[in-house]
């Protein structure tokens, strides 16, 4: 496992920079430089617009009384997507937009949701949230 972590750490950077080259032979620089920053910006404004969404669902989703389990997922995919989208490159950038954007997070949670929904993990953490959540008069 901890090799496929370092060949992934060194191999995947090594391709982003590759692809990014190709890019800018065929388009030239300044273009290339406008297109991560401008998917960076992009990337930033989605991030920041969807997960406020996702927070407000949470919290409407507590006031009910009901542990938020898929906000909290979303939550999660929109930052992890955030995240890789601060990183330059054609392959993170499109990683990063199908994490943030709404329809194909949807996707991507509902084609791995019984997974996640069957994993132990899951239950630990939905049971444990709920006992906080109860702890602190969030939820009866």
């Amino acid at each position: 496992m901890m090799l496929k972590i370092i060949l992934f750490a060194m191999l995947f950077p090594t391709l982003e920079l590759y692809i990014l080259i190709l890019i800018g032979q065929k388009f030239g620089a300044i273009i290339t430089t406008g297109l991560v920053i401008s998917t960076g910006a992009v990337g930033i404004l989605l991030t920041k617009k969807n997960g406020k969404a996702v927070l407000k669902e949470l919290v409407n989703t507590t006031k009910q009384n009901k542990v938020p389990a898929m906000e909290l997922v979303e939550g999660l995919l929109i930052l992890l997507g955030g995240f890789v989208l601060l990183f330059p490159g054609i392959i993170s950038d499109t990683v990063g937009f199908l994490l943030v954007l709404n329809y194909t997070r949807k996707i991507i949670i509902h084609t791995y949701w019984e997974k996640i929904r069957n994993s132990k993990a899951f239950w630990e953490l939905k049971e444990k949230l709920r006992e906080e959540f109860i702890k602190k008069g969030v939820i009866r």
